[in-house]
């Protein structure tokens, strides 16, 4: 017995009925019962025959939509029609009433402000509009009359059912009222959990997503064991564009290649990943780096049209030279000859114009030389809070002159957190971060 009352009158939101759907079943049942409770009152207080007789077939109307609507799913997406056809039915009775509970001082113009939020919440776009245009004008027309025409209430209007009718009405009114609030608040809830679910199984993704990412990006050390090679990560989300790769083209040579993926978090993931199946493709077969980068930006403009771009800083470190091309990345930095040396940039980013030739620069190396590549993050975190990101940059490396790799990439991370009044640990940027130095090992190099 209780599951079948359970059945029979549950208008609670669930999977499959849309907050619209729920508030008009709720509205349609307990109008109803209004009908119901109107029609005992009069009887109770004996009012006279025309007071209550609308109410029964209104009644009886409602209460066959709501079974309909409870258990024929597939009406469901006809609510707006059905809406139409209550609100027109209401309102028809309500004009009936009108003169009879004593038209602006009973309890009819009350139930006309509750029609007019179902309106507001049950349609949409240009409907809503029309609707409460037309319940508003019927409720003006209804108002001008009984003030022209005051002996229209006078004739049939019943002190006692006015009285009567304006209490339950009221009453009638806040618990519609309620009841809606209480149906947009279990929509909203149930919206709310939805996203929650919906945004932890999306971090699930991205926990997997990154730990994928780190193992890509995962370099040997022991597969080059003359160089001395730091680095360091910092996506700005739990997933980011930049990226790191080496290969080596000739045994005396290491190829080095920054990226810096356009955008932020999982569509700059997912470039850096193409950027990076192009270079397992093509690293190792060019002998010149630039053209490697002529190859990678015309191979990625013409596969993904020009919508998928990368600042790049490549390199070929040789014993004693450093070859170096650029395609729309910040200025780099060579340790060379107890001079910092600024690494130029020679295009535009990568993907961006198909057939752009870009250019490369040689430098002549000393056996202390130490290349410092990194993404424009690093300075442009100090260029927002108003000052100089690659001026300060270049002071910190000085200091790094006769430090070991390892420290230089230390005082780069601490000096920037302490700009930032962050822990180096810990660094929040608002973009991804990738830092490199490189050097040749000790005793690594020929005499």
């Amino acid at each position: 017995m209780k599951n079948l009352f359970y059945r029979l009158f549950d208008t609670q939101a669930s999977a499959d009925k849309s907050l619209e759907v729920t508030v008009l079943m709720k509205s349609v049942f307990y109008a109803a019962l209004f009908c119901l409770l109107f029609i005992l009152i009069a009887l109770v207080f004996s009012f006279s025959f025309t007071t209550w007789l609308p109410l029964a077939p209104l009644g009886a109307i409602l209460f066959s939509l709501f079974l309909a609507l409870r258990f024929f799913p597939a009406l469901h997406r006809h609510y707006r029609i059905i809406a139409l056809f209550i609100l027109i039915t209401i309102q028809a009775g309500l004009i009936y009433l009108w003169p009879l509970n004593l038209g602006s001082r009973g309890g009819t113009l009350y139930i006309f402000f509750a029609i007019f939020i179902f309106e507001v919440i049950l349609f949409q776009s240009w409907w809503k509009g029309i609707l409460l245009v037309v319940s508003l004008s019927v409720l003006v027309a209804l108002l001008v009359y009984e003030y022209m025409h005051p002996e229209w209430i006078a004739l049939q209007g019943e002190p006692d059912f006015g009285i009567t009718d304006t209490i339950t009405s009221i009453l009638l009114t806040f618990i519609l009222l309620i009841l809606l609030t209480n149906s947009m608040k279990a929509g909203y809830n149930r919206v709310i959990q939805e996203m929650q679910n919906s945004r932890a199984a999306f971090e699930e993704d991205l926990i997997l997503a990154r730990n994928l990412q780190k193992q890509v990006r995962e370099i040997d050390l022991d597969s080059i064991p003359d160089y001395d090679l730091v680095y360091r990560i910092r996506p700005s989300t739990t997933i980011g564009g930049d990226s790191f790769h080496f290969c080596r083209p000739q045994e005396s040579v290491l190829r080095v290649m920054l990226a810096d993926a356009q955008g932020h978090g999982v569509n700059a993931a997912l470039s850096s990943m193409i950027i990076k199946g192009e270079w397992d493709r093509a690293a190792a077969h060019y002998q010149d780096p630039v053209e490697l980068l002529n190859h990678l930006n015309h191979k990625i403009a013409l596969d993904y049209d020009e919508r998928v771009s990368f600042s790049i800083a490549l390199a070929d470190f040789h014993p004693r030279q450093l070859v170096y091309t650029a395609a729309g990345h910040p200025v780099q930095f060579l340790f060379n000859n107890k001079r910092l040396i600024e690494l130029e940039n020679s295009g535009p980013p990568a993907g961006m114009f198909r057939n752009y030739q870009y250019k490369s620069h040689h430098f002549d190396l000393n056996q202390d030389a130490r290349l410092f590549f990194f993404t424009d993050a690093l300075t442009e975190e100090i260029d927002q809070i108003g000052k100089n990101g690659a001026e300060w940059l270049r002071q910190v490396l000085s200091k790094c002159i006769t430090a070991s790799n390892q420290d230089c990439m230390l005082s780069i991370l601490n000096s920037l957190a302490k700009i930032l009044t962050q822990n180096p640990e810990d660094l929040r940027l608002k973009d991804d971060l990738l830092i490199m130095v490189l050097s040749h090992r000790h005793g690594a190099l020929p005499v």
